[in-house]
């Protein structure tokens, strides 16, 4: 009996939460059109959000699962009322809005952000790269031999005999 009516909230009840939630959203965005707010800036707030979840690590969970619509979905429903939302604003005799779309600006600081942080890992990875090739090229320090009896010794990895006379050697 308990799964059955889990089963309903999930198929039933749930849906009827988002529909109630993008009513809310359209709603405000009307309440803040006729407050003269720049309802351009409501589709980016979402799109915060969205960025905000992902940075924290936070599961994404199907839509149907939840009693919200997702971010993404609020974004499209808002960005599809704006121009609505600008209209009624207009009507309520509100102040010119500044001429840089808040939409705009948010895409544009995004994608500078993603080309900035493309490039800083392209930079670690060149730097990682010359690294392993300096490790290849250069051996690792070793401890300096130790002459046996009879052996010639070495400096700097060259025979002696070939850089020193023999006689300063053997003194």
């Amino acid at each position: 009996m308990a799964h059955a009516l889990i089963g309903h909230a999930f198929l039933f009840d749930r849906p009827f939460s988002r529909k109630l939630e993008a009513e809310a959203d359209q709603v405000g965005l009307q309440l803040a059109a006729k407050a003269c707010a720049d309802v351009r800036a409501g589709p980016v707030f979402w799109q915060q959000m969205e960025i905000y979840d992902q940075l924290r690590g936070e599961p994404t969970i199907p839509e149907w699962l939840s009693t919200h619509p997702s971010h993404q979905n609020r974004v499209r429903q808002l960005d599809r009322l704006v121009p609505e939302a600008l209209e009624l604003r207009a009507r309520c005799d509100c102040p010119a809005l500044p001429k840089a779309d808040p939409r705009v600006i948010f895409h544009q600081a995004v994608k500078l952000l993603l080309d900035n942080a493309k490039k800083q890992e392209k930079i670690a990875q060149e730097e990682k790269n010359e690294k392993q090739r300096a490790g290849v090229m250069l051996p690792l320090p070793q401890s300096p031999p130790v002459p046996t009896p009879g052996s010639q010794p070495q400096l700097g990895g060259l025979l002696a005999t070939s850089a020193l006379p023999q006689t300063l050697l053997s003194k």
